[in-house]
């Protein structure tokens, strides 16, 4: 994994985070509740990113918590759910958010994997969370940085592509403004790309697919394309 991180190749590495108090403590929605439940946060409603049924709200992450991510939880726990993201309930995401520094309580609950460190021979610049619903989907983009994915709980998919696929991702330039303001989003669906819309993704590389369980981190060099879904709350 260390070599793989240092050559920029996307890597998943299991199990690099079951020493953090995180892993169990996360487990309940209550305990998020009592330690940051009093913070306001951004979050994002609805199916799509930019679409006609997305909206930003501001609220508690407490109301966040039970307006979107019980329910969530209580249509897995009763087999409602779906690994395509379907089901009867809403899409909601608390999406790269400091929530770490507004509540440096739950920074103690994690750190980088021992793995990161050792390859990059450091701290992470910024630390940002995602905690969401299933059925959440970012979209198809690209960071101008190294990523570490940590999933502390539930499940993921990324799918990955090479910088050099660029060419083939129809790049918005961002003169449009909105959620393509910084011209490294693509409007191509990885899980489902429209050929008949997007005729070169047929020339784009094969797609690499990341499934990311509980206590899994992957590794995302910086200029590599990638989509996530959320699998499961």
């Amino acid at each position: 994994a260390i070599d793989a991180i240092q050559a920029d190749r996307p890597v998943v590495v299991e199990g690099a985070l079951e020493a953090w108090p995180g892993r169990s403590k996360w487990s309940t929605l209550a305990y998020l509740d009592d330690v940051a439940g009093h913070r306001v946060v951004p979050v994002e409603l609805g199916s799509s990113v930019g679409g006609a049924d997305w909206r930003e709200e501001l609220m508690t992450l407490g109301d966040f918590l039970r307006r979107e991510l019980e329910p969530s939880c209580q249509a897995f726990a009763g087999g409602g759910g779906d690994a395509g993201g379907g089901g009867t309930t809403s899409v909601g995401y608390l999406a790269q958010h400091e929530l770490l520094e507004q509540c440096p309580q739950l920074r103690l609950d994690v750190s980088p994997p021992e793995v990161w460190r050792t390859a990059l021979c450091g701290q992470p610049t910024r630390s940002n969370i995602w905690l969401g619903t299933h059925g959440t989907v970012t979209p198809c983009h690209w960071d101008s940085y190294d990523n570490c994915l940590a999933q502390v709980q539930g499940t993921k998919r990324a799918l990955l592509l090479p910088p050099d696929a660029a060419s083939c991702l129809y790049v918005d330039s961002g003169a449009a403004g909105g959620a393509a303001a910084q011209g490294n989003l693509s409007p191509v669906d990885l899980e489902a790309p429209d050929l008949e819309k997007f005729p070169d993704f047929a020339r784009a590389p094969t797609v690499l697919v990341a499934e990311l369980r509980p206590g899994d981190a992957l590794f995302i060099p910086h200029g590599w394309w990638h989509q996530v879904r959320a699998l499961t709350p």
